[in-house]
């Protein structure tokens, strides 16, 4: 894993308990500023990002991003809120509100001039359409592409299971812009997981060294409703788990206790001793560290996780942008080493970096702060 050689601050919209800025985190991105409106996850937010400055707030209400911290911010990271773009939505509509939050990134992006921006969404979004017939998808990515200084924007849907999330079918639409003055493009990594590839990820690398009862935190005990009994919602320990939803109820059915049994079409039974997975469970289902805190109550913890972006999907969506800022970087090293070698032609210490670097060697810490001072 690449990791930035100079820190770099963002901007956190519609932040959550903090998924997508802790993948980018351990990359070396530093959140300066997050924004939410739900009280239970920016307590969260905030009880793993202490150093960042956390308001909950609605975005469309902030008059200057600018203002929200003192730090220089260079990226703007934001999931806007998904379910109106939902498949999962019998109802979606372009009337519903929570589809233009989005436009509040958009004057985020106008006031700040960030060097980039990553969104994410469902694919949902793909195939919805204006009344006029027109795409919706298409009208969000134009909008980012003009706003303020210009944009050049790349999208791609991925699979979370291929990038080593133990889910199977959690698709996200990843877009990601970089301004125009800094002729770059940004391009994805190849996927790391699948045929070919690293075995997908699983329940039993996720969860299997807390499959005692004692060990896994709590977890909902409510009924199972009609909708719950549908279908099946128990996966085995050699599959990814089926996606981790923002709800209590609909927690999937842990595969170590009972076994779920189809009935009848549409009709699975429930045994006595099956139970659903626990917070705890569901958190590193979503490549959350053990040590994660989420707050708020039972409901509002599950809400939060299964909204939140796995950080493992952040941290293979930022390492394109790591190495485009460590190349930045290298560069600057050779610029630095070349003025002083024209400076002082016979100081071998110089040379010998400059040769160095040049070799496609990459100089220690000591040397690097040697060079800057």
């Amino acid at each position: 894993m690449n990791k930035l050689k100079e820190k770099k601050y963002i901007g956190s919209i519609c932040c959550g308990m903090g998924g997508f800025d802790t993948g980018l985190a351990t990359l070396g991105f530093e959140t300066a500023w997050a924004v939410d409106i739900m009280p239970e996850a920016v307590r969260s937010f905030k009880a793993n990002h202490p150093k960042s400055e956390v308001y909950c707030r609605d975005a469309h209400s902030i008059e200057d991003f600018n203002k929200l911290s003192k730090e220089k911010t260079v990226g703007l990271i934001y999931g806007p809120p998904c379910q109106g773009f939902s498949r999962a939505n019998a109802k979606r509509s372009m009337n519903d509100e929570r589809n233009y939050v989005y436009l509040s990134t958009l004057r985020a992006i106008k006031q700040i001039n960030p060097e980039f921006f990553i969104f994410e969404n469902v694919v949902g979004l793909l195939d919805m359409n204006f009344d006029d017939g027109s795409s919706v998808f298409e009208k969000i990515k134009k909008d980012y592409e003009t706003v303020g200084m210009g944009y050049k924007v790349t999208h791609q849907v991925i699979d979370c299971s291929t990038v080593g999330v133990p889910q199977a079918n959690r698709l996200r639409l990843i877009m990601v812009g970089f301004r125009k003055d800094l002729n770059h493009t940004y391009k994805f990594n190849q996927l790391t997981h699948g045929i070919g590839k690293l075995p997908l990820a699983t329940l039993k690398d996720a969860i299997w060294h807390l499959k005692d009862v004692d060990q896994t935190g709590d977890y909902y005990t409510g009924p199972y409703d009609w909708k719950f009994l549908s279908r099946n919602r128990q996966k085995k320990w050699n599959e990814p788990s089926y996606t981790v939803e923002a709800s209590a109820r609909y927690a999937k059915i842990h595969p170590g206790f009972g076994k779920m049994k189809w009935i009848g079409t549409n009709q699975w039974e429930i045994e006595e001793s099956c139970r659903r997975l626990s917070i705890h469970e569901s958190k590193l289902i979503q490549t959350f560290s053990e040590d994660y805190m989420v707050c708020g109550s039972m409901e509002k913890q599950y809400e939060q996780i299964g909204n939140a972006v796995p950080p493992k999907l952040a941290t293979f969506i930022g390492d394109p942008i790591v190495k485009y800022y460590n190349q930045k970087y290298k560069e600057k090293e050779i610029q630095w080493l070349l003025n002083k070698v024209n400076n002082n032609p016979d100081n071998e210490f110089y040379k010998g970096l400059l040769s160095w670097i040049k070799a496609g060697k990459e100089l220690t810490e000591k040397q690097r702060k040697y060079i800057f001072l």
